[in-house]
This record gives structure tokens, C-alpha cells and sequence, in this order.
């Protein structure tokens, strides 16, 4: 599934165009909130489908205001780059293809970010039903951060 989200993301990007995506607007968030005052069972499948695995624990009056600035705007580069991210064992730069991978990184593949080298707190959130970010995730980039000194609380 992974291959076929990038390939349609680099379509998108490339052959439409297309450079983002859920910008939301003032018009969209008034639809949001009607569409979600009148058929609340649809946002909540919408909420499932995009990252939520149990919407029975949200609040069913906030879901509406939350869909007005949720997804919100990203480029489709993000995306794309996320769905490689998915199907890789590591936390990689951009992945062009070989030919100019090794135009930018002179390297066939994109090289590893050195979360090693980060220097800063970062506090780590996750949610427990989270589609996005799995808990699992969250711990290999913990752990990664853990040898910078980084409390693990």
C-alpha cells in the first residue's frame, strides 16, 4: 500500500501540479460545522479513516470545531515523503529516486537524519488509538533521542 500512496502522491505532485493540500478556509470550516451538526456519525468516520482507530472516546460536540483546522494544510511533498517513511526501517531525507538522490546527497539512497546529534528537549506525544503514529514508533525515536541526554519521562 505504501508504494502505490507514494507513486500517487508523486503524480499528483508531478504530472498535476498539485504542491498542497487541506488548506482549509473560512467557507470549509462553516461547511465542517454544519455537515458535522447534522450527520455527526459521518465525522466520526471521517476522524476514523484519517487517524482516529476508536472515535467513541472523542468528544462528539468538539468534532466539528476540531475537522475545521484538522487536516490542516500540508504540502503533498510532506505526504509523499511520510508514505516512504511507512515502509522504511529508519527516519530518512526525501527519497528522489536513484538518479537524483545522487544528484543531491551522492548517494543512491537518502541518508538518515542524525537524530543522534539532536541537542534540544522534544516532548514525544501519542495518542493510544493513534492511526498516524503508532506507540511502537514513538519508542525507536525515543530511544534514539535517549543517547543525547534526553530524559525518558
Amino acid at each position: 500500500m505504501t508504494n502505490f500512496y507514494n507513486s500517487m502522491f508523486s503524480f499528483v505532485r508531478n504530472r498535476l501540479g498539485m504542491v498542497e493540500t487541506g488548506n482549509p478556509s473560512s467557507l470549509t470550516n462553516k461547511m465542517v460545522r454544519r455537515i458535522c451538526g447534522t450527520f455527526p456519525k459521518f465525522c466520526n468516520w471521517y476522524l476514523k479513516f484519517m487517524s482516529d482507530s476508536h472515535p467513541e472516546v472523542n468528544n462528539a460536540e468538539s468534532i466539528g470545531k476540531f475537522l475545521t483546522h484538522y487536516p490542516a494544510g500540508c504540502s503533498i511533498k510532506t505526504l509523499q515523503h511520510l508514505t516512504q517513511l511507512e515502509g522504511s526501517c529508519g527516519f530518512g531525507y526525501f527519497d528522489y529516486g536513484v538518479e537524483e538522490n545522487w544528484k543531491r546527497y551522492k548517494s543512491l539512497a537518502p541518508p538518515q537524519y542524525p537524530i543522534n546529534l539532536i541537542r534540544v528537549p522534544i516532548a514525544l506525544v501519542v495518542g493510544q488509538y493513534d492511526l498516524i503514529v503508532n506507540p511502537e514508533t514513538v519508542k525507536w525515536f525515543n530511544n534514539q533521542l535517549e543517547y543525547c541526554g534526553n530524559d525518558k519521562t
